[in-house]
């Protein structure tokens, strides 16, 4: 059979999976109400309403930052003081928290929680309370591609040789997998045979 000469064009491209499945990213949704002690005052945060993870699993959630009344000198944790709080997460309820009992309260897997003020004093107090949920997920797993080729016949032979050093798009970012894809020219037409 007659040897046909091709000029070969090898296009590969390589997608460079990238992750860092150990690093744990953090965000915070802040909350808010106002009202008075007597009212009383309820603050409602259910699970659905968490949405700064995107579509990234949730790992962890904890409550931070208690201000406003929570951090006030006159939130008691033993019926003293003008007013205190009761949190319930899921039907299961704590009396008495102020901030010290909320920041880095672990939250997670829970569906609504609220925290209720109560009037320790017989006086109505205005009050404002507010506090962050952390939102703690996985970083997003990303994808990129860097692209060669290599030119020749069939007689050269032609090689295409890749290197780690050559993988650009990923940055500094680690490397978890590859994979070699949308082969082109030479490799893709009817002249390629995978048998002699």
């Amino acid at each position: 059979m007659k040897k046909l000469l091709l000029t070969l064009f090898c296009v590969f491209s390589l997608f460079a999976w990238q992750t860092n499945a150990q690093e744990t990213l953090t965000c915070t949704e802040s909350f808010s109400a106002s009202g008075t002690d007597v009212g009383p005052t309820t603050l409602t945060i259910t699970a659905a309403e968490l949405t700064c993870n995107g579509s990234e699993p949730i790992t962890s959630l904890k409550l931070t930052n208690a201000g406003g009344a929570f951090a006030s000198n006159f939130c008691s944790t033993a019926d003293g003081g003008w007013y205190g709080f009761d949190i319930d997460i899921d039907g299961v309820v704590t009396t008495d928290v102020c901030a010290a009992q909320l920041n880095d309260l672990d939250i997670s897997g829970f569906t609504t929680l609220s925290i209720t003020s109560s009037d320790n004093d017989a006086w109505t107090d205005s009050i404002t309370i507010s506090i962050d949920v952390e939102v703690s997920y996985p970083e997003p797993q990303t994808t990129c591609s860097d692209s060669f080729s290599a030119s020749g016949t069939d007689a050269g032979p032609t090689v295409l040789t890749i290197t780690a050093a050559e993988l650009s798009c990923n940055g500094a970012s680690s490397i978890t997998s590859l994979k070699l894809t949308n082969a082109g020219g030479a490799f893709a037409s009817n002249f390629c045979s995978t048998a002699d």
